[in-house]
């Protein structure tokens, strides 16, 4: 008997040991935890006011979706857990000395409050929420103030000094994140911005260098954003300073230097704007705002230092001996790391484009200033991403079939089909900006500028074909009823169409099917339009298949879903993709319309918004077009299409589009509204003539 019971008790020991020792690991980590929770968390705040100050300002120059989740992240997370870690000092208020100096942390979760220099906004909503953030300021300030009131008493007065210190410049840094977000705020709504616009700008022939473009794009830059924001008491005075700038333009011979000046300073311009609309460069640079800019940056940066320089001389006389050593330091790196975040804010304070206006007119650090600013930014290095996002139907239907064919996708094809992810999601790629594409564009808005003929003044409030048919007129000589027929097409498809998702989706399978057409022709000579034309034509693609507001709403997400499932269901639906390409698909659109042409007809004549009427338009348009002999000529017609199409969408496309876009690396439809704008290519209103009389 004596030997069962040792036996049992010696199973039971064996049984229960494993989960005794679980119990006191979990145990372990949660004392752990609870003893170094703060000491981790304050860490974590201050990583995360380094990695906004180091990567925030990259944003503007990258389409990386990554980097744009992890800033997202990181702005709402710094903000998240220094509130939290406010609240929590407060059950460390009465822990005794061995972690008491974690209540010396509470001021520093302010400074990481006051956020950085290169981000104080992340769309521009947050901009408009500056009232908020006044009453967050309020209840902070005051907890902060209530957890160290709590504790320095008595025998803690050797850090009395450096706690103030760090509690002024902490509510400081906090107060201007806040003034910078109400000056945005105040400065997109109120119409008496064109009042701060008070330099005239020159003419291109004294841009001789980096430096003068830098200065002319500072003097441009209030007028630009007048402009890029739709406020209507700026449009007028940019027809008076901007009149006469075109002819000067002109007069820069060499083509090369003429495109990189004019895509640079509006490059510059852009970027100019997006520091002052998410960033708190803008209050720097403001004489209503010096205040709340260079003096108070100036008091933050001399607190802190003085609070390191106290919190170690402490240390040195032995004063904080009854502290926990671990927890000194990680005072010391929230004290050096506030310093060299500071110091870091100034440093990308003078460095910026904005400086350089401040000592352009001389000065004692005139040279000094300049030589910073080009080398934190050389002419070499773009301000924005240089990227066209691309996609392609023809593609796109490729995918979706491949989908189907391995009977994946479906949660994908649910999403498309309930408009939560965009069709063009998954098969968007990016294509560099080219300088052909830059030249060609600048070419037809200088001979547009410079027309003297007011018949063919450019109407940027319709999409006619104006430059098409035109070109049409000039150059081609082809028969009368050739020429007249595709005039015709011109207006069905752009002036005549049911919609511009229509005009998008018609020339875009046109082109398609042109530049196939080309590949395949043996000994066809490339026309150097060729390759932008379907740069530009896959770009207004993507805009359009992935921002439904703009192509129509619902109406025209269904026209592009109906042309989708024609292509994917009739031309492709017994086919193998494996061993077809993009040309090959393209061949079998066009047979496959030419069968259907009698039945697919009438909808045209019914204007029945059908992404089938718009396939067999786009047929027809190819048709003409491939009769024409020389690839240039042809490649011309369809550049200039779409050079107006994206011109009209630069204009009519909404302010939220182009103010969310500079923040995601950019948008060429963005820059060619400002490239509009300076060239002053928008014909007088009523109000300007009004203005322009005075």
């Amino acid at each position: 008997m004596g030997n069962v019971c040792f036996y049992l008790k010696q199973i039971s020991n064996v049984s229960f040991k494993p989960q005794i020792s679980k119990r006191k690991l979990a145990a372990r980590v949660e004392e752990l935890w609870n003893e170094w929770e703060i000491q981790v968390l304050v860490l974590v705040s201050f990583s995360l006011q380094v990695f906004l100050l180091l990567f925030s300002g990259t944003r503007k120059r990258t389409t990386s979706k990554f980097l744009r989740i992890l800033l997202w992240l990181a702005y709402l997370s710094a903000d998240t857990v220094a509130i939290f870690v406010l609240g929590h000092l407060t059950l460390h208020i009465n822990g005794g000395l061995r972690h008491g100096l974690v209540l010396f942390w509470a001021p520093f979760m302010l400074l990481h409050l006051g956020g950085q220099e290169t981000m104080t906004a992340f769309s521009m909503e947050d901009n408009t929420l500056w009232k908020r953030h006044l009453l967050d300021l309020g209840v902070q300030v005051g907890l902060a103030a209530y957890v160290v009131g709590k504790q320095w008493q008595g025998d803690n007065e050797h850090l009395l000094a450096p706690m103030v210190l760090m509690f002024i410049s902490g509510t400081i840094k906090y107060a201007g994140r806040i003034s910078a977000l109400m000056f945005v705020a105040q400065l997109t709504s109120r119409g008496d911005i064109v009042l701060m616009i008070n330099n005239r700008p020159r003419s291109y022939q004294h841009i001789t260098d980096y430096k003068h473009l830098v200065l002319e794009a500072n003097r441009r830059m209030f007028p630009s954003m007048v402009f890029l924001l739709d406020i209507e008491s700026g449009v007028a005075y940019r027809h008076i300073i901007y009149e006469y700038l075109t002819r000067n333009l002109l007069s820069i011979v060499e083509m090369e230097r003429r495109v990189q000046v004019c895509y640079k300073l509006t490059e510059l311009q852009l970027s100019m704007v997006y520091d002052n609309l998410y960033t708190k460069l803008g209050v720097h640079f403001e004489r209503e705002e010096w205040l709340n800019g260079w003096v108070l940056q100036l008091v933050t940066f001399g607190s802190t230092f003085t609070a390191l320089f106290l919190f170690a001389w402490a240390d040195i006389r032995g004063n904080l001996f009854n502290y926990n050593r671990a927890d000194i330091i990680v005072s010391y790196i929230l004290l050096g790391g506030g310093v060299i975040l500071e110091a870091l804010s100034i440093c990308i304070v003078i460095s910026s484009f904005r400086a350089m206006e401040a000592v352009a007119y001389g000065g004692k650090f005139h040279d000094m200033i300049i030589s910073i600013v080009s080398r934190a930014h050389p002419e070499s290095r773009s301000q924005w991403s240089q990227k066209l996002a691309q996609y392609s139907l023809i593609t796109g239907c490729m995918q979706d079939k491949k989908l189907k064919a391995v009977g994946g996708g479906l949660l994908e094809r649910m999403m498309r089909a309930t408009g939560i992810k965009p069709s063009s999601t998954n098969t968007t790629s990016h294509a560099d900006v080219s300088y052909e594409l830059k030249k060609l564009l600048l070419d037809k808005l200088l001979q547009v500028a410079d027309r003297r003929n007011t018949d063919d003044e450019w109407d940027s409030s319709k999409l006619t074909g104006q430059w098409a048919r035109l070109e049409l007129q000039s150059k081609m000589q082809l028969e009368t009823s050739s020429i007249a027929h595709l005039q015709e097409l011109l207006g069905d498809s752009l002036q005549r169409a049911v919609s511009l998702m229509f005009s998008v989706l018609t020339w875009h399978v046109a082109t398609e099917i042109c530049f196939f057409s080309d590949e395949d022709e043996i000994g066809c000579d490339r026309s150097s339009s060729r390759g932008p034309s379907r740069l530009l034509s896959n770009y207004v693609m993507h805009l359009f298949a992935t921002y439904s507001m703009h192509s129509g709403g619902h109406a025209g997400r269904i026209m592009l879903q109906s042309a989708q499932r024609f292509i994917t269901n009739d031309c492709l639906s017994h086919r193998q993709l494996k061993g077809l390409d993009q040309s090959a698909v393209a061949r079998l659109i066009v047979d496959e319309l030419q069968l259907k042409r009698p039945a697919v007809s009438p909808f045209l004549e019914e204007k029945l918004v059908d992404g089938k009427a718009a396939l067999l338009l786009a047929f027809q348009l190819s048709e003409e077009l491939l009769k024409i002999e020389e690839a240039n000529d042809r490649w011309d017609i369809i550049m200039l299409v779409w050079m107006e199409m994206v011109c009209y969408m630069a204009l009519h496309f909404s302010v939220g589009f182009h103010t969310e876009h500079l923040s995601q690396g950019g948008e060429f439809i963005t820059h060619v509204k400002i490239l509009v704008h300076n060239l002053c290519l928008l014909p007088l209103t009523n109000q300007d003539s009004t203005v322009a009389g005075h």
